[in-house]
C-alpha cells in the first residue's frame, strides 16, 4: 500500500454534515405535514369520490417518499459525520506517533 497525502478541510465537510441534517429536518417536516393533510377531502359526491381517493393515495406517496429522504438524508449526514471523526482522530494518533519517534519523524531508512 503506498501512502499518499490527504488533504481534508473539517470545516468544509462540517457545514456538508450540517446541510444534510437541515435538510433531512425539513424534508422530515413536509412529509409528517403532509400526512396530517386529507388531499381528497374536497372531493365531496360520488362524481368526485374516484379523484378524491387518488388525490389521498398521492398525499401518502409523496409524505411516505419524503419521509424516506429524510431518513436517506440524515444517514448520510451521520456517516459523514463518523467517517471525518475516524480522519480526525487518526491524524492526530499519527501526529502524536510522530512527535514521540524522532525514528518516524526523520523517515526510515
Amino acid at each position: 500500500m503506498v501512502d499518499v497525502p490527504t488533504s481534508v478541510d473539517v470545516d468544509e465537510i462540517s457545514g456538508v454534515i450540517a446541510f444534510y441534517r437541515s435538510a433531512a429536518d425539513v424534508v422530515d417536516a413536509a412529509a409528517t405535514d403532509l400526512a396530517g393533510h386529507d388531499l381528497g377531502n374536497w372531493a365531496v359526491g360520488e362524481e368526485y369520490h374516484e379523484l378524491g381517493e387518488r388525490y389521498r393515495e398521492m398525499g401518502r406517496l409523496i409524505s411516505e417518499r419524503l419521509g424516506a429522504q429524510a431518513r436517506a438524508a440524515d444517514r448520510l449526514a451521520e456517516a459523514l459525520h463518523e467517517a471525518m471523526t475516524a480522519l480526525v482522530a487518526t491524524d492526530t494518533e499519527i501526529g502524536a506517533t510522530e512527535i514521540a519517534d524522532p525514528i518516524a519523524r526523520r523517515g526510515r531508512r
